[in-house]
């Protein structure tokens, strides 16, 4: 299948799908299409509006639940079976984003613009700042302003301007010493709240 008919397999999916989810109180956050011995839908969700931490992004245990993830895999696998959108035999997976959640709209730059993200763009990027020459499709840092046609992106000081519409993909990439740190503080708060 070409990348063409996938990407339009996706869009249709992101049509049905997003407000689908949104129905059943979640947040779609992203869409993968892909062959994997054979072909499988994945989706991310999580609950919406969740507060983030500075830094880091969604606290851990904060998010949608093992369980939620089966419910939601349920409903949708029956909508899919009706909407017959994939003319093929696909899994589905339905699963929480974790720590490197995905970043697909301008909102979740705004939202998440205080935590670390990894931004892939499709063409090399030139830094703005004439020290740092070389160009990269792969940028580590945090959001320094979002404007109409790009991001801006600062990367250990250096700034980025990135077009939206070059970026290929875009997540969350905390620190996993301090994430891990804040998960077990969490079971710990946890325990004593239920007296375990």
């Amino acid at each position: 299948m070409c990348a063409a008919t996938r990407n339009s397999v996706i869009e249709s999916l992101w049509t049905l799908l997003e407000p689908f989810v949104e129905g059943a109180g979640f947040e779609l956050l992203e869409i993968e299409y892909v062959r994997e011995g054979q072909w499988v839908v994945r989706l991310f969700a999580d609950k919406p509006n969740l507060p983030v931490v500075e830094g880091i992004g969604v606290a851990p245990g904060q998010g949608i639940s093992i369980d939620d993830c089966a419910s939601l895999s349920r409903q949708i696998s029956a909508f899919l079976d009706v909407e017959d959108v994939i003319p093929h035999a696909y899994s589905l997976e339905v699963s929480s984003p974790g720590a490197q959640r995905p970043l697909r709209k301008k909102t979740d730059f705004q939202r998440f613009a205080s935590c670390h993200m990894r931004v892939r763009s499709l063409d090399p990027i030139r830094s703005e700042d004439p020290n740092f020459p070389t160009p990269s499709r792969n940028m580590y840092g945090y959001v320094k302003g979002i404007e109409e046609d790009y991001l801006v992106l600062d990367m250990e000081g250096h700034l980025f301007h990135v077009p939206w519409n070059l970026i290929a993909k875009a997540y969350l990439d905390p620190d996993m010493d301090a994430w891990l740190a804040l998960a077990s503080k969490t079971r710990l708060d946890e325990q004593e709240e239920t007296g375990e």
